[in-house]
Order: structure tokens, then C-alpha cells, then sequence
């Protein structure tokens, strides 16, 4: 709390000494409600940290917002970007970003998994990440499952090695058995090979690892084997997965928020570093886990 009032009086400060109204465009993948509940948790906490306007401008604050449509408005969208120049594009998901790496304004990336691997080297780019570090993701399994000894996890090192090394070192307490590939091709052979050798199966935000096409490889192993599958998204859970993290979108807009004032105050975006959410919480899909026979201790209402 008091870090969040701090930022908030100095960005404002800082903001009230500029003599222009601010752009900012604001760009969703989709009509999602997660999308559109992220983006009104991001204006809200904006516009109430905000001045109406610089002190000399005439013009008010303003923020765009444009929703990317499966038809195709790409175009559109690119040419506000590269015309307009805004002061800040706000990206949430992942088409969102990829549209907004290819313009020179300063970006803050919402609801994108594995972020640094869409973005160009050297993009002026930060945001909030769903990457929990390892250390929390897992001390928040082990209260609901404190058996677990042994995880099981396929990636592709290029995508996702940095958080798979990061989680390892952060729980030195389990051992994790680590399958890296090269293609979504090797998933299922890589699969068979942690058979009788887990305790559970770890779905990470990796598009080689985890895409339709090699989803439903994961779901049968966790019922064949009768352990359960942790995945980064709830939306495997009505698919087969046994355990999810749980997305506070209304954090992860507030948060978006302090990293777009800090930007807008002036400081560099390369010293404006991504941030995490700071609550995780794990949600159970019960169904599943009766289906492989999983004893976990219920998480307190």
C-alpha cells in the first residue's frame, strides 16, 4: 500500500509539470472478458492517478482503446500506431503485443504469457508478467498437496528455460524432472518418458510445449498415470488439468498502471522492470481430481 501511494504521488508530481496532454492507445486481442476486465482495471487506476490534463494543454488526456477482430483490423490498428506515434501503447494479450512491437512507442504488455519471446531485441517494452516465481507458484501447491516430491515438466529451452531454471533454484525442495524439445512433435514421445517418474505434471506457458495440438497429450497422461496436471491457464481446467493458477485481472490492470505513470513520468523503460502479481492462488478442478483418485487439502475459503 504505501509503495503504491508513494508511486502515485511522485508520478503525479512529476506529471503535473509537463505542459501537454498525454496519448495513449490501449489495444485488446480480443472481446474476452478477461481482456476487457484487465483494460478497465488499467483506465480506472490511470485516469484516477492522472491530471485531467498538462498544465499549458488544451487538449485532455487521451486514451484509445481498439479491440482486434478475427475479420482483420490489423491495418487499422497499425496505421494509428505508426501515425499517430502515441506516448504509450498498452498491449493486452498476445496478438496485441505482437501489433504493438512492430511500432517505436514505448510499450506496457498485459495478460501476454512468456512475454520475451514475442517481443524484438531491444523493444521499449515492460509489463506485468504471469510468470509467478517458482518459489510462490509452488509453496502455494504444496499447501493443497504436501506429498509432492517430484515434478515433471517438457519445454522448449528457448522459450521458457530462463523460468524453468529460475524455479529450480527457487525450490531446492523438489526435484523436477526437466524434458526440453526442440518441436511440439517430441511432446508426446517426451511424455512416455516421465511415466511412473512424477508426482505431478507441469504445464508452462511455452507455445512449443503447450498448443492445441499437443494439449490433449497432457490430459491423457495425467489420467493414465492418476497424477495430477498444474497448468498457467484455468481455461485447461475445463479441458482435463487438475490444478490451475487463478489471474486476478483487476491486479494485474492496477499494476499496468503504475508501470504506464512511471513511463509517462519520464523513466526510461529499460529501467522500468516487468512486475508479477502478487497474490497466487491456485484453483482445483475437483471433478478431475476424483477422476485420478488425488488426496490434496482443500484450500481455505
Amino acid at each position: 500500500m504505501k509503495r503504491t501511494l508513494f508511486l502515485t504521488l511522485f508520478s503525479f508530481l512529476v506529471l503535473l509539470g509537463k505542459s501537454w496532454a498525454f496519448e495513449i492507445l490501449v489495444i485488446q486481442s480480443g472481446e474476452a472478458l478477461p481482456y476487457e476486465l484487465t483494460r478497465r482495471a488499467f483506465t480506472e487506476r490511470l485516469q484516477l492517478c492522472l491530471p485531467t490534463q498538462g498544465i499549458k494543454a488544451i487538449a485532455e488526456n487521451s486514451i484509445q482503446s481498439h479491440t482486434m477482430t478475427k475479420g482483420g483490423n490489423r491495418s487499422t490498428v497499425l496505421q494509428i500506431i505508426e501515425e499517430q506515434h502515441p506516448d504509450l501503447v498498452v498491449a493486452i494479450g498476445k496478438k496485441a503485443l505482437q501489433m504493438a512491437a512492430l511500432g517505436s512507442s514505448p510499450v506496457v504488455y498485459l495478460l501476454v504469457p512468456n512475454a520475451q519471446s514475442i517481443l524484438p531485441v531491444g523493444h521499449q517494452a515492460t509489463g506485468v508478467t504471469l510468470e509467478h516465481d517458482g518459489g510462490s507458484e509452488f509453496s502455494a501447491i504444496l499447501k493443497i498437496l504436501p506429498n509432492l516430491k517430484k515434478v515433471g515438466v517438457v519445454y522448449d529451452p528457448k522459450r521458457t528455460e530462463t523460468l524453468i531454471l529460475r524455479t529450480v533454484a527457487a525450490r531446492p525442495d523438489l526435484t523436477f524432472i526437466l524434458r526440453p524439445i526442440k518441436t511440439s512433435k517430441e511432446v508426446a514421445a517426451q511424455l512416455e518418458t516421465l511415466k511412473n517418474k512424477i508426482d505431478l505434471l507441469w504445464m508452462v506457458p511455452d507455445i512449443t510445449a503447450v498448443s492445441p495440438q499437443t494439449e490433449q497429450s497432457y490430459y491423457s497422461f495425467s489420467l493414465e498415470q492418476q497424477i495430477p496436471l498444474f497448468s498457467f491457464s484455468t481455461r485447461h481446467l475445463s479441458h482435463g488439468a487438475t490444478l490451475a493458477t487463478v489471474i486476478d485481472w483487476k491486479e494485474i490492470g492496477e499494476k499496468g498502471a503504475e508501470l504506464a505513470l512511471q513511463i509517462l513520468a519520464g523513466v526510461p523503460v529499460a529501467d522500468v522492470h516487468p512486475v508479477q502479481p502478487d497474490n497466487v492462488q491456485i484453483k482445483i478442478n475437483t471433478t478431475t481430481a476424483q477422476k485420478i483418485n488425488l488426496h490434496y487439502i482443500p484450500s481455505p475459503r
